[in-house]
């Protein structure tokens, strides 16, 4: 299946996980109920809630995307429900928000875990009453939306640790779609692979059609934290630097910042390498990495692969603020991240090590809590994690 836009990160093998994933999506889509799709960041939520929109009823209405991360908690009320004139200073007329710009279409709220815990009573109270009231305004204006919101936050965790609303979290999951990560669908890297040189090289005035086996190696050994869209980015800044030929294992290395032979995935050996046992599993023949590479190190007693990933993960986003000397826009895009996404990551794990009344609330008593401070502690943390 290839996509365009969002889409284009849906491309799958026949015996994809996703292919699960999409062929409930017909059924999903004829029904008005909210639906909540999950999945790390770059593994193509956006895609998926466009996909909804097009296959439903009123596909010819609009749909209307919010990434409620991106817009500061003091506008983003504004921006969902519009205000009239003279709301607050600056509010010389009035506006429309996205809430009535999506009438009788489909509303996606990307990012919806970071929303305030103020703004998510008045979004159940949408998803309850099917009504809302501009900032500043009295009037109810009727919610005639599909909702559809997405997350890569563990919501069911922040439930319990009080960001998220109970209610509002039973509101949205009506229907929940689960997306795997990349790791978890290597079968569809070469096709990927293919479908971005095909997708980018013209643009990037390259004439590269194809993609050795080699590099293919390469890439499916790779952990792919950024999942499809770390992907993407990898294959179209290979093809800025290449002319023409075909991607090789050195491009793919070189990307990477690997050494020859190397593997990025550090304390997983082989983690994103076809075993032959998956190989005929998943219908293919054994790669070259799947009988060169040497088997997964699973310790006898068995492991946490939560912890085994969540170690990996927290490497990775250590080592992209190291190279990019603490700055946060530049990690997250050698991540492959949102800059949003990759803030959260870093909360999350900063709360993990030091809880409240740890370190970064005694550090911030000290040092303040202006910009330098902030990179301070976030270098501090990462190196007692």
């Amino acid at each position: 299946m290839c996509g365009v836009g969002p889409n284009r990160r849906l491309v799958h093998a026949a015996n994809s996980p996703l292919a699960a994933v999409l062929e409930a999506l017909p059924r999903v889509s004829q029904s008005r109920a909210p639906v909540l799709v999950t999945g790390e960041s770059g593994t193509g939520k956006e895609g998926i809630a466009r996909l909804v929109h097009e296959l439903a009823p009123w596909s010819r209405g609009p749909f209307v995307p919010v990434n409620c991360g991106a817009i500061p908690t003091t506008l983003l009320e504004s921006e969902l429900f519009g205000h009239v004139r003279g709301a607050f200073t600056g509010a010389d007329r009035n506006r429309v928000g996205r809430f009535e710009a999506a009438s009788g279409g489909t509303l996606f709220l990307d990012e919806i875990g970071e929303t305030p815990l103020e703004l998510q009573v008045k979004l159940l109270r949408v998803l309850q009453d099917r009504v809302f009231v501009p900032v500043g305004g009295s009037t109810p204006k009727s919610a005639d939306v599909r909702i559809v919101a997405a997350t890569n936050v563990d919501v069911i965790d922040a439930v319990k640790r009080g960001r998220f609303r109970e209610d509002l979290f039973f509101r949205l999951d009506v229907i929940r779609i689960e997306l795997p990560a990349l790791r978890d669908r290597p079968m569809d890297i070469p096709i990927l692979a293919q479908h971005f040189i095909a997708l980018h090289a013209a643009s990037n005035l390259s004439n590269v059609d194809a993609i050795s086996d080699e590099a293919v190696d390469e890439l499916t050994r790779h952990a792919w934290p950024g999942n499809v869209r770390e992907l993407e980015n990898v294959i179209q800044g290979i093809l800025v630097l290449k002319e023409s030929g075909r991607i090789e294992a050195d491009d793919v290395r070189a990307k990477l910042g690997l050494r020859s032979g190397a593997s990025l995935a550090r304390g997983v050996a082989g983690s994103g390498a076809l075993s032959a046992s998956q190989a005929a599993r998943y219908g293919g023949a054994t790669s070259h990495a799947a009988r060169s590479a040497p088997a997964v190190n699973l310790p006898a007693e068995g492991l946490s692969l939560k912890e085994t990933l969540d170690r990996l993960e927290r490497d990775y986003i250590q080592e992209a603020l190291t190279r990019a000397n603490g700055n946060r826009a530049q990690a997250a895009s050698l991540l492959g991240l949102n800059r949003t996404t990759l803030v959260e990551k870093l909360r999350r794990m900063s709360e993990a090590a030091h809880p409240p009344g740890g370190l970064r609330r005694r550090a911030h008593d000290t040092l303040g809590s202006d910009g330098q401070a902030e990179l301070a502690l976030d270098l501090l943390e990462s190196l007692t994690q």
